[in-house]
């Protein structure tokens, strides 16, 4: 059993070891008794995400809302979790749109091309028995419905070099939901969100009681 003396002289060395003191740190040492990642302060990573960015992430996240106590903490980690998350949620939206933007160029392009070529066949066929005037304006037909495919081929190609049709993180997520990837996002993204909000409306609770604010 601790003497009064050891435990005068304990309090004094827990008053004096404040922890980490930068919100860096702070959310670094948060991390500090992970096991198995099912109550780990950083997200999971799906693809591509950088460990040290969400680490900043959180860290601005409890320099700006200054958490005080295990349980403020952890509704910030819930935030910056969240948070991330819909992160992510925005870049697979955009993903999805400029995919189906893409692939609406490719068709059209593909269709024009198919057009093109069966009044080229008409062409060929019917050419002696068309007028001057229908032979010109096939003519012209076939020139513009070739640069409209092409120019949505051409489209299709560069937006394929930048990204599209690649390995992403909405790629990966149009495979896994390949039905209606669009209406799994909003799911996704609506159950994200209420996480968000539940999170900060308990630390605002938890910041109001520990101020006796009623």
């Amino acid at each position: 059993m601790s003497s009064p003396k050891q435990t005068a002289a304990n309090r004094r060395n827990a008053k004096a070891s404040t922890g980490p003191k930068t919100a860096a740190g702070r959310a670094r040492s948060s991390t500090n008794a992970r096991t198995h990642g099912l109550t780990a302060a950083s997200p999971f990573t799906i693809f591509d995400e950088v460990p040290e960015a969400f680490i900043q992430y959180h860290g601005e996240l409890i320099t700006t809302l200054l958490p005080v106590g295990r349980l403020e903490l952890d509704e910030v980690r819930w935030i910056a979790f969240a948070g991330w998350r819909l992160q992510l949620i925005y870049r697979i939206e955009k993903y999805l749109y400029d995919s189906a933007r893409v692939a609406a160029w490719r068709e059209y392009g593909k269709s024009q091309w198919t057009e093109a070529r069966g009044e080229e066949d008409l062409l060929t066929s019917e050419g002696k028995a068309l007028s001057e005037e229908d032979t010109a304006f096939l003519r012209e037909s076939i020139r513009k419905r070739k640069e409209i495919a092409c120019n949505g081929m051409n489209f299709y190609r560069e937006q394929e070099f930048e990204g599209i049709g690649r390995i992403d993180i909405g790629s990966i997520f149009q495979r896994l939901t390949m039905s209606d990837p669009i209406s799994a996002l909003l799911r996704y993204k609506a159950s994200i969100e209420r996480s968000y909000y539940r999170a900060q409306k308990n630390l605002a609770r938890l910041q109001a009681l520990r101020k006796g604010v009623p």
